[in-house]
């Protein structure tokens, strides 16, 4: 039997199981996104049309097929659900549609994934830029390309939907925020106008309060109405885990019930009109002051975050305030919009000089008609003359002899000059204006 030394099983096997597991369970600073997430992205891009739906089973299993996920189908099934859940406690900014029970702020669980389903939405396309998604860098798998290193999103959405997750040696907990916050953080930070927003979490749909406790901890409180002196209405829970309801009636009302508190409990909470759990109560539990009846009915939860991420360097990063991520985001997504304006412009390089060949050989062809009547290598020859580009005139013989018009030739014209204002546009943009421009989506307000 063959003995190996603790310190070498120490900086090989262990080392490398985890820097894998802190991958799969920490998510990313650039995107947001842990390794599963990101692979189910990569396929909705790579095989969905926006508005066509798939169930999720199926786009569970497809991500796991063409990305080489190494995990059960289950595993990363319940990972397109979450992307697509959007009740309080869950996404502020969901990247795929639901279409079914995806579970609510009352009952977080979903339906079965064989009768749910998502769907590409504008709301991911808006998010993730078509030129940036050309930039970045994708692995590679047995010799196939499978999903990015990470995706660039217009906006940090690590704050924006928040996330959990307990790797090897580390764990992170950072809590979702307001996204019009973000945004206007982010263009405060760029312009250096305005005072910059707090960046208190915030959970969409939520009515309760989050109160600050310290660098990174807060109370969220939820909400009650008294009735008259024997009845109370709870119309709002801090958002919690799945099995929200009963996991609160387990935790705190039947207890008050055992404990004669409380006289009778009536659940009439739903999707549609939200929390409504009715308590009926003797006199003297109704005259509790605000305070007092909050912590009778344990309506305060504490929160701590831990913030920890994989930054935009491949290495885990860890970070004091929520701010500190966003300002680090925003830091290396300027240097990233400039690769993308470089991509751009060299794009438009290209067009430019598509079309410009195209309109000389129009121009030659249509001059000149007894071209038709010699040979291809005649034809090649004599356009080398116009076109220096054997692409180019590789291209133009493909096309149909219809389109060689006069009017294909204005029409050409007409999008050289387009081109060229918004290469100038462009051109005399910096990174900083730009980033402004993407915070400008009706959908990020």
């Amino acid at each position: 039997m063959i003995k190996q030394r603790v310190d070498e099983f120490v900086q090989t096997e262990l080392r490398e199981y985890a820097i894998y597991d802190n991958k799969r369970s920490i998510p990313s600073v650039v995107d947001g996104l842990k390794t599963s997430q990101r692979k189910i992205i990569h396929t909705v891009f790579q095989t969905l049309k926006e508005g066509v739906a798939i169930k999720t089973v199926s786009l569970g299993s497809a991500s796991s097929n063409l990305t080489h996920y190494a995990h059960s189908e289950d595993s990363i099934t319940d990972a397109v659900i979450g992307l697509a859940k959007d009740y309080a406690g869950s996404n502020n900014y969901p990247l795929l549609l639901k279409d079914g029970q995806f579970g609510t702020a009352q009952n977080n669980l979903s339906a079965s994934p064989r009768y749910i389903h998502v769907k590409r939405d504008k709301r991911l396309d808006e998010m993730f830029d078509a030129d940036d998604r050309e930039i970045i860098e994708y692995l590679q798998y047995d010799g196939d390309d499978i999903e990015p290193l990470f995706f660039l999103p217009k906006l940090p959405i690590l704050v924006i939907n928040g996330s959990r997750g307990i790797g090897n040696g580390y764990a992170t907990t950072i809590l979702p925020r307001k996204i019009s916050d973000v945004v206007d953080y982010i263009r405060h930070k760029v312009t250096g106008k305005g005072a910059a927003p707090a960046l208190l979490p915030h959970f969409n749909g939520f009515t309760g309060e989050i109160v600050k406790l310290g660098e990174r901890s807060f109370a969220i409180k939820g909400v009650f109405q008294r009735i008259n002196l024997t009845q109370t209405v709870i119309t709002d829970l801090p958002p919690d885990s799945a099995y929200q309801y009963e996991k609160y009636k387990e935790g705190t009302l039947l207890k008050l019930l055992e404990a004669r508190k409380i006289n009778s409990i009536d659940n009439e909470s739903n999707s549609r009109n939200g929390w409504k759990i009715i308590i009926n109560h003797p006199r003297e539990f109704g005259r509790l002051t605000d305070a007092k009846m909050m912590e009778a009915l344990n309506l305060t939860k504490r929160s701590s975050e831990t913030l920890v991420a994989w930054g935009f360097d491949k290495k885990l990063k860890t970070f004091d305030r929520v701010e500190e991520i966003v300002d680090y985001w925003i830091e290396n997504r300027l240097l990233w919009l400039d690769v993308r304006k470089k991509h751009q412009l060299s794009k438009m390089d290209v067009q430019l000089a598509w079309l410009e060949n195209l309109i000389a050989l129009t121009r030659y062809w249509i001059e000149h008609p007894d071209i038709l009547k010699k040979k291809r290598p005649q034809i090649v020859e004599e356009l080398n003359i116009i076109c220096t580009d054997p692409e180019a005139i590789k291209r133009f013989l493909s096309s149909e002899i219809l389109s060689l018009t006069e009017e294909r030739i204005q029409k050409s014209l007409t999008e050289c000059d387009k081109i060229r204002k918004e290469y100038q546009t462009l051109l005399a943009k910096q990174p900083s204006d730009i980033l402004l421009d993407d915070l400008k989506s009706e959908l990020f307000k």
